[in-house]
């Protein structure tokens, strides 16, 4: 086992934990690969808290390491993780796992590793957007295999004539790969981005396009209707309307009545 291990003892934040670990080349807070490693570091550790490389902010309830690997469900207490009070972070203490609030300060483990992986490389790829209506533009993208730095997404837009401020839709959850932007204006030509919002901040917008919604068009019966409504409170004089519906466009054929 050729790592390189570093004991925090000063307690802090799991995110200024890791901060702290990644202040070194190629560091890392720990992430446990295999039962040899697993049996050094609970030797070493004693039975105090160890803030841990695990978490799912990503998504609730899949945990992961820093280096995008899934934990599997062994070594938790029994009855964790259970997310009371959002628990998103992990820590050692004995030889199990707990989740906890990340806000808490514990002492921590640093490792230097090889993660094979940039944030940069966590942005959405193949980003498309589509107009699917007179008021909407569906968004969607390919979420990177190394998504477990992402807890959502944010889309850009605005009209391609405007020169005024982004409008910014929040998308909760790094797992998501697509949205709809609604309320938007018929026959208008935008201007879209999606960008990664990570544990580390937001990523650079990428696939940027521009998108023409749909003409905004009345959707009315196929059938015609026939309507006799009264010109004046006497009830003496009629107006016949009769309907030809075609799409979204209506004709009327107005019959005079007799005096």
């Amino acid at each position: 086992m050729n790592t390189c291990y570093k004991l925090g003892f000063h307690a802090m934040s799991w995110d200024n934990a890791r901060a702290d670990c990644q202040s070194s080349p190629g560091g890392e807070l720990m992430v446990i690969n295999d039962d040899d490693e697993y049996d050094f570091i609970v030797g070493a550790a004693g039975d105090i808290e160890w803030w841990m490389g695990l978490y799912d902010k990503g998504q609730e309830g899949a945990w992961r390491w820093v280096d995008c690997s899934d934990k599997d469900n062994s070594g938790w207490f029994p009855g964790e993780p259970d997310d009371y009070g959002k628990q998103d972070c992990g820590y050692l203490q004995e030889g199990f796992f707990y989740d906890w609030q990340c806000e808490a300060a514990f002492p921590y483990v640093c490792e230097v590793m090889d993660k094979g992986f940039e944030l940069e490389d966590v942005s959405p790829s193949d980003v498309a957007f589509d107009a699917v209506s007179g008021t909407d533009i569906r968004a969607s993208w390919t979420v990177s295999p190394y998504d477990c730095e992402v807890t959502g997404y944010k889309i850009r837009y605005r009209p391609t004539a405007s020169v005024g401020e982004y409008q910014v839709e929040e998308v909760v959850g790094g797992a998501t790969s697509e949205f709809v932007i609604g309320g938007l204006r018929s026959s208008t030509r935008y201007n879209l981005a999606v960008a990664a919002v990570t544990t580390s901040g937001d990523l650079e917008y990428a696939g940027d396009a521009n998108v023409q919604t749909l003409d905004l068009m009345v959707r009315l019966p196929t059938e015609c209707t026939s309507n006799v409504l009264p010109l004046d409170k006497n009830a003496r004089s009629f107006i016949k309307a009769v309907w030809y519906h075609r799409l979204a466009i209506t004709f009327a054929s107005l019959l005079i009545p007799k005096p």
